[in-house]
């Protein structure tokens, strides 16, 4: 008798009452962050660092960058190069090359982070190129030489 009364019962989620509804609001408050966090890439890292994807994978940047010289990398005009999955793996969502020739890497981010780019240039940085002196006059830039020809720029609006 009592299993059939409980069900029933006024404290139960489905008897009604507004201990009923207290218990459903503070259940869907207690469960729906689960999902919600799941869905929306709980574990994923946030904070991108191009400069340890250079560290760790220098050796396939620099293939990949001889196969884009090379003319071996798929491009279209207004999305860029192909990226190879190593890259996507890290975050990088377009590659593109710039009028003086340097390839820049750019790196998935939030709107309240500052945007991370992986520069190339075969010439070098000294002086920066066009397109780094241009991010240099925003409030916030950060550049970081990672070797001669290979560099790590976050810069914000």
């Amino acid at each position: 008798m009592r299993v059939a009364r409980v069900a029933t019962d006024r404290h139960s989620f489905g008897g009604g009452g507004r201990v009923a509804v207290r218990r459903l609001i503070y259940f869907v408050l207690a469960c729906a962050p689960l999902p919600i966090g799941v869905g929306c890439g709980a574990g994923v890292e946030t904070q991108r660092h191009p400069d340890k994807v250079f560290g760790k994978r220098e050796a396939d940047l620099r293939e990949y960058i001889r196969r884009i010289n090379a003319g071996e990398v798929y491009h279209e005009d207004k999305r860029g190069y192909t990226v190879p999955q190593f890259l996507i793996d890290a975050g990088a969502t377009v590659v593109k090359k710039q009028d003086d020739g340097c390839i820049v890497i750019f790196f998935d981010f939030l709107p309240t982070d500052a945007v991370p780019e992986l520069w190339y240039s075969e010439r070098g940085f000294d002086p920066l190129p066009a397109g780094l002196q241009a991010r240099k006059r925003r409030p916030f830039f950060h550049w970081q030489p990672l070797a001669p020809d290979w560099g790590y720029c976050k810069w914000d609006q």
